[in-house]
């Protein structure tokens, strides 16, 4: 694959791309990763078109987690490898948090999937963090490109605060949509083999692929509890927690033919989310509830607009997976 790109002329955006996986500590889960990736980009079956398309690392230690772009013929996904490094040092070592009470049924229903939940949780970010960047791949595909820009290369100022907020949020809409689906056909190949989940197991399972939104989203919150609507490249992170959330469920609710209760989803995934969070940062979860609370009309109003916006946006990639967006159950 380096090869490939190389020959076309392709750089990283950012560092060089990286060839040796297999040298790495985590070099077995980065190469199983590129795979199921490269996978998703080169399917048949979706109702829309990203291929020619490549995932590819690089080897820079920045704070860009990855970028969507096209080159060269070639739409393409980097990621930072030394950012998603850093994610599983940050999660792995909070296996240990998972053995109290609160949260002995998650891990154990993780241990089902022969898995540690905080390894479960890393992946899950590491997969949003993907399909957030393919939701992007599939808008590109979409527009006429004397309209649209390269995003690794594409300023604020140059489309506008709007719209750049509504291409985010609608690629977070796209990931959280397709995280659903992607969680729903593992339980159902995992189901085929072993004994189904029950009702419980099942929103255990659900709720931590969850927490790895809320506590992506969560932290970024707290550190900017400062509500904005007209300002960054990308939607306020409370609001981006909100939508991907309401995309996750909505997209439940569509596909997974086993009974389940969204408000238990939600609980169990805050409540892993604010353990992980207040081990590390105190009590950064309140950050959000206090953020949420003080800015509630602002933030459901943006909200309301930015949904307003994707659903006449043309080159949205979230009209793919659609969901069902309620309100977001804080």
């Amino acid at each position: 694959m380096c090869e490939e790109l190389t020959k076309a002329g392709i750089i990283a955006a950012n560092g060089d791309i990286w060839t040796d996986l297999e040298s790495l500590k985590l070099g077995r889960y980065y190469q199983l990763f590129f795979e199921m990736g490269q996978t998703f980009l080169d399917r048949q079956d979706q109702p829309f078109t990203i291929a020619p398309a490549r995932l590819y690392f690089n080897n820079i230690n920045d704070q860009v987690n990855a970028c969507a772009r096209q080159t060269h013929g070639f739409k393409l996904i980097e990621f930072n490898l030394a950012v998603i490094t850093q994610l599983f040092h940050d999660f792995y070592p909070e296996n240990d948090l998972f053995d109290v009470p609160a949260l002995e049924s998650v891990r154990a229903v993780a241990h089902r999937f022969e898995q540690a939940p905080a390894f479960w949780i890393f992946q899950e970010l590491c997969l949003f963090i993907f399909l957030h960047e393919a939701g992007h791949l599939v808008q590109v595909g979409m527009a006429n490109q004397s309209l649209y820009e390269e995003y690794a290369r594409s300023e604020p100022e140059q489309l506008g605060t709007r719209e750049r907020h509504t291409r985010e949020a609608d690629a977070d809409c796209f990931a959280g949509s397709s995280l659903a689906d992607h969680l729903i056909a593992q339980i159902k190949l995992w189901s085929a083999s072993n004994r189904s989940l029950s009702q419980g197991e099942l929103e255990n399972i659900l709720g931590l692929t969850l927490s790895a939104i809320y506590l992506f989203f969560g932290e970024s919150t707290a550190i900017r509890s400062s509500f904005y609507t007209e300002m960054d490249t990308h939607p306020h992170p409370i609001v981006r927690l909100f939508l991907v959330v309401m995309s996750f469920l909505g997209r439940l609710k569509i596909e997974c033919d086993t009974p389940y209760r969204a408000v238990k989803v939600v609980e169990a995934a805050k409540r892993i989310a604010y353990t992980l969070l207040a081990s590390r940062f105190g009590k950064p979860f309140s950050s959000v509830e206090k953020t949420f609370i003080t800015n509630r009309v602002a933030i459901l109003d943006y909200m309301k607009l930015l949904r307003s916006e994707i659903a006449h946006y043309p080159f949205s990639s979230s009209q793919f997976v659609p969901a069902p967006l309620d309100e977001p159950l804080l």
